[in-house]
């Protein structure tokens, strides 16, 4: 952690730097041909460690540290330096490049195929079929592929290069020491999971630990001649729009992190966690946005939609919003897993014991501890059965989305991003199904934030509808935080709480509308480019 003044200053001085060096590579790839396919796998998977550094570098000048989608910067970096690490000890064959850019368009039809409706409005369904299977083709003809292989590189989260089994398979062997720990244990963390063992300097360390090693893989880069300081300053700090909009912002998160306390004291412990966990995500949005880095807003809706499917469970659930202790056990559990150690029976026992006391008829203790390690076994039920994540997700966007603008969103017909404030008479406006797009979105954010090198081959959509997520992310909250209100007042005519909370909340909601709006507006402006 840093100490002083000194101390805080050469750690600026040393991420500006490094900030000005990612710039560089940025704008080298985002650059390249007119197709948008990197010239290498190497170049891909440079531009993709570089997008996620530039938006760590920017948390941590602006001390927001506290967010998933800082810690998922933190993972997906790690990911793309254990690809890196990789290429640079091997010799990579025409082959290999070949396929590797063959796979974004199976990743591209394994998404959109599933949103037909969409075809002809956002994007081309019969492009990208064509280009499934011509890509099928050739690996089939070319390379004797077989369709297991070809479904086997469709699943597959690492690039299908070589014997590529998994990212901690590629850490453990070609990282330092202790690396693998750390993923694992931020992987978790971009998860729902037992919010109240946030530890702000724990995140300081991993972060330090990540900047050293962008320092060694971008040493010899020339840096750009514009810095973090200046950028800040040309969309926020002397842009009358976004400083207004950042101090919205600010007093949101005030406002919000004052309605925890009061949750807290009533005894709702976790549920004011979990509310302190989805309004972070306000300032990942509000400066990605404004900084220009929109692919950021996309690969982080994953997390940020995960967090406020989980607040909805806790609003909806006295024993989840209260003390919570299954996810507290299955986070202790996992950690430990995590770095190695030790989990004992009697820590299991531990978990069962909470399990019993919720469900008296549960199953029995081994049928239990099968089920409780698996990624959601937080949830498991009476019956062992835990929640699927992604379906759990997609009902609740099917629940949220007809409480947003009817379910619909006006949209733009299939148009290139504007950069410029005029051409922009004669846009054909449709309404799209709003459920649909936020499935849609979370399967994009999916496939983006891992590093198969696909955040370089998506569509421009996947790019830069990241400004729309940011406004919907606000009022899916503000949806929540009326079936909260409606929570309280049944509480309070039970005389179980004050009326002071559910007037404050009252009045925040009201008062947020307003703030809703105004940012909109912005947010949703023509934007200008990167490289200012």
């Amino acid at each position: 952690m840093l100490e002083n003044v000194d101390e805080k200053e050469h750690f600026f001085m040393m991420i500006d730097d490094l900030y000005r060096r990612l710039k560089t590579v940025d704008k080298e790839v985002l650059g390249m041909g007119s197709e948008k396919l990197p010239s290498s796998i190497n170049t891909a998977i440079l531009g993709y460690i570089a997008s996620f550094g530039l938006s760590l570098i920017k948390d941590l000048y602006l001390n927001n540290t506290r967010s998933s989608g800082f810690l998922l910067s933190i993972r997906c970096i790690i990911e793309g330096i254990a690809i890196q690490m990789y290429l640079e000890k091997k010799s990579i064959t025409p082959e290999q490049e070949e396929i590797f850019k063959l796979q974004s368009y199976l990743f591209e039809w394994d998404i959109y195929r599933r949103y037909p409706s969409f075809d002809d409005v956002l994007f081309d369904l019969n492009t990208i079929n064509a280009n499934y299977i011509k890509s099928k083709e050739v690996l089939i003809k070319k390379y004797q592929y077989t369709s297991k292989q070809i479904d086997k590189i469709k699943r597959s989260k690492v690039p299908y290069i070589d014997n590529m089994k998994s990212f901690e398979d590629l850490i453990k062997r070609h990282l330092p020491s202790g690396i693998l720990e750390i993923y694992k244990t931020i992987s978790l963390y971009v998860h729902p999971y037992n919010y109240r063992i946030n530890d702000p300097k724990l995140f300081m360390i991993l972060a330090e630990t990540t900047i050293n090693l962008l320092n060694k893989i971008f040493d010899n880069v020339t840096p750009s001649s514009k810095g973090l300081e200046y950028e800040y300053n040309m969309v926020i700090g002397m842009n009358d729009l976004g400083y207004h909009t950042r101090k919205i912002t600010n007093h949101q998160v005030d406002k919000l992190n004052k309605l925890c306390g009061m949750i807290d004291s009533i005894g709702y412990n976790f549920l004011a966690y979990s509310i302190e966990a989805c309004t972070s995500p306000l300032i990942d949005y509000l400066l990605d946005t404004s900084m220009g880095y929109t692919e950021q807003s996309t690969t982080k809706w994953k997390t940020a939609i995960e967090n406020l499917w989980y607040l909805n469970e806790c609003i909806g659930d006295d024993d989840l919003g209260n003390k919570n202790e299954l996810i507290y056990a299955h986070t202790y559990i996992k950690q430990r897993l995590n770095v190695g150690g030790e989990v004992l029976d009697d820590d299991f026992m531990v978990a069962y014991d909470f399990y019993i006391k919720k469900y008296s008829n549960g199953v029995p203790y081994e049928v239990f501890k099968k089920n409780f390690i698996g990624t959601t076994g937080y949830t498991i039920n009476e019956f062992g059965e835990t929640k699927s994540l992604k379906k759990s997700v997609f009902t609740f966007i099917d629940e949220i989305s007809p409480k947003i603008n009817d379910g619909q969103l006006d949209c733009n017909v299939r148009e290139e991003p504007d950069f410029n404030f005029t051409n922009n008479e004669n846009i054909e406006i449709v309404k799209i199904n709003l459920s649909d797009l936020l499935k849609m979105k979370y399967d994009e954010s999916q496939v983006m934030s891992h590093a198969s090198g696909y955040l370089y081959y998506s569509l421009s959509g996947a790019w830069y509808d990241g400004t729309q997520l940011a406004v919907l992310y606000e009022e899916i909250l503000q949806v929540l935080l009326e079936t909260l209100l409606n929570k309280l007042k049944e509480l309070y005519r039970m005389k179980l709480i004050p009326k002071k909370i559910v007037n404050y909340l009252r009045n925040f909601i009201n008062e947020n509308k307003d703030n809703i709006k105004n940012k909109g507006q912005v947010y949703l402006m023509p934007k200008i480019k990167k490289d200012y």
